[in-house]
């Protein structure tokens, strides 16, 4: 079995990384496992309607901190081989299917050279919208400065060329390292530069924003913020004490919260002032004596 991810915008990918296997959507194709990775190639082309030069297979492969990142194959020596030895006998075997975009212009993907070439991943946070919005990728070298990655995410974002951008480095769920050296070559600035490292932007803050005691939420004005504020949200149901078997409603918080803001947040979803609602713990019932 093959499991596809062709569409890497998913929902787990926006919110922390990029592949959970338990998250991720797959289009799902049952190959011999004496097929050639040509032929399963070709199996591909037939089903996305792409020529097989346009598409391009990177198999997931887990690091050593546990998380899953494309990796590269080697087309030229690996297109005779069997599947079942390209994939080390995996199954389910997990790949990323690069296809190029329709709105690109071009024929076939780009060169990509394993040794001097890297593959990246963009993600870009809007503080205001409190939202993820993933940016494609592209290849760069490897000795690239990081200061050329802006004015392309520039362009994805929508952003005017000359903004500044912070960028961060998402090295795994709940962290993420802020990338300051502009001036360096990816492979110095980049933990252990590997094809699949993720890197998420956003416009750089006119003026730090404090946190307001009153506010609803923890303030998340950067992505490393957004990203320990996600760590820590759970979904909390409310049911009025008032009513026998109310369903109640369900709403997404975080933790962090103190009691004010509790508060406010409920009272805003059910429009009444905070002062009029009073919160209880549910109790656990059981059928056999205890203490």
């Amino acid at each position: 079995i093959v499991q596809v991810v062709a569409l890497m915008a998913t929902e787990a990918i926006l919110q922390q990384h990029l592949h959970d296997p338990d998250r991720v959507t797959y289009k799902v194709f049952r190959v011999k496992k004496t097929s050639t990775l040509q032929e399963l190639m070709d199996h591909f082309a037939d089903a996305f309607k792409y020529p097989v030069e346009q598409l391009r297979i990177w198999p997931f492969g887990v690091r050593s901190n546990q998380t899953c990142r494309p990796t590269p194959l080697d087309l030229e020596a690996d297109l005779h081989k069997n599947v079942q030895d390209i994939s080390e006998s995996q199954n389910p075997w997990n790949v990323f299917l690069e296809c190029v975009s329709p709105d690109s212009g071009l024929t076939t993907l780009p060169p990509f050279d394993k040794d001097s070439d890297v593959l990246l991943f963009f993600k870009m946070y809007d503080p205001k919208a409190k939202r993820i919005y993933y940016c494609g990728h592209h290849y760069m070298p490897v000795i690239s400065k990081v200061q050329e990655l802006i004015p392309m995410l520039n362009e994805r974002a929508g952003f005017p060329p000359d903004t500044e951008l912070l960028l961060f480095e998402e090295i795994k769920p709940n962290l993420v390292e802020r990338i300051t050296n502009f001036n360096e070559p990816l492979e110095k600035v980049l933990e252990e530069l590997m094809d699949g490292d993720i890197i998420v932007f956003q416009k750089k803050p006119r003026e730090n924003r404090r946190h307001l005691p009153n506010a609803t939420e923890p303030e998340v004005s950067t992505c490393r913020e957004y990203f320990r504020d996600l760590f820590y949200r759970v979904e909390v149901t409310f049911c009025d004490k008032m009513i026998p078997n109310d369903p109640g409603f369900t709403m997404e918080l975080s933790t962090r919260m103190n009691y004010q803001q509790l508060g406010s947040a409920v009272a805003q979803r059910v429009g009444t002032d905070p002062a009029r609602l009073q919160f209880f713990k549910t109790q656990t019932y059981k059928d056999s004596p205890g203490n």
